[in-house]
């Protein structure tokens, strides 16, 4: 396939019919398309399907043996870290099933997934990470904040409960967001 076409291909068998995306992931080869290619922006053919939180997607691309779970696109986000943020609880069920997955790689601020998803209130997905056996609820961010300080930040009261209760502990960080600093 002509490198020109390669990422747009990729995008297109993302929002379109899961029988395609098979057809392509499986026909990765010699002189093929990288499925791991990433576009100049927002990633890989993963990061698409976690970002439209297609399941299907997400798990055929994941049958592919020569996936990378951790590939991370212009914004430093991984596919796991897009589906936290978005809530996709589960996307991200299936991105830990798969296995391989680098829990402290860090998308915008240095947030991690456990971060994004208690930063948006996603109790669920909190959840999910949490059951993960490689994931340390006290990560801090660069900023020093804990998944409980933006938990607490925004006031979702479930999240705070869950988190507290999984031994999760606050640095009494509470992180302005501003811009990309």
């Amino acid at each position: 396939m002509h490198t020109k076409y390669t990422s747009y291909f990729k995008f297109f068998c993302t929002i379109s019919g899961i029988a395609i995306c098979v057809l392509f992931t499986a026909g990765c080869g010699k002189d093929q398309t990288d499925i791991n290619e990433k576009d100049s922006t927002y990633g890989s053919s993963l990061h698409y399907a976690s970002q439209k939180g297609n399941l299907a997607k997400v798990k055929a691309l994941c049958s592919n043996p020569s996936i990378n779970v951790n590939l991370t696109n212009t914004y430093n986000e991984t596919p796991l870290y897009i589906a936290a943020m978005l809530g996709d609880t589960e996307v991200v069920k299936a991105l830990l099933d798969h296995g391989g997955i680098e829990m402290y790689k860090c998308g915008w601020r240095g947030y991690t997934p456990l971060h994004a998803a208690a930063f948006a209130g996603h109790t669920e997905v909190v959840k999910a990470l949490l059951n993960y056996k490689k994931i340390n609820i006290n990560e801090a961010t660069k900023n020093g904040a804990t998944a409980l300080d933006l938990a607490k930040m925004n006031n979702f009261s479930e999240c705070i409960k869950l988190l507290e209760s999984a031994g999760g502990v606050s640095n009494g960080t509470f992180e302005m967001v501003k811009g990309n600093d």
